[in-house]
């Protein structure tokens, strides 16, 4: 961060992130996702299932969390 962070802010940030997450397994339990294509990520992991995508975002997610732990140790 460039400037102060306000409580309200982290707040709000971890508002937005749980309801994401609420929201994402409400829809994968009600069946929204109707359709996937599968693709191959930049990285090489090929995603060939709604599963195996919801599986690599949790990894995707864990590398910007470690990222987010190193830059953590500068501040």
């Amino acid at each position: 961060p460039d400037e102060y962070v306000s409580q309200s802010e982290i707040d709000e940030i971890k508002v937005l992130l749980i309801s994401l997450i609420n929201q994402t397994k409400s829809d994968y339990e009600n069946g929204i996702f109707k359709e996937f294509n599968p693709y191959q990520t930049k990285t090489g992991f090929y995603l060939g299932t709604l599963q195996q995508a919801i599986e690599f975002n949790n990894y995707h997610e864990g590398i910007h969390y470690g990222c987010m732990m190193q830059i953590k140790k500068f501040v």
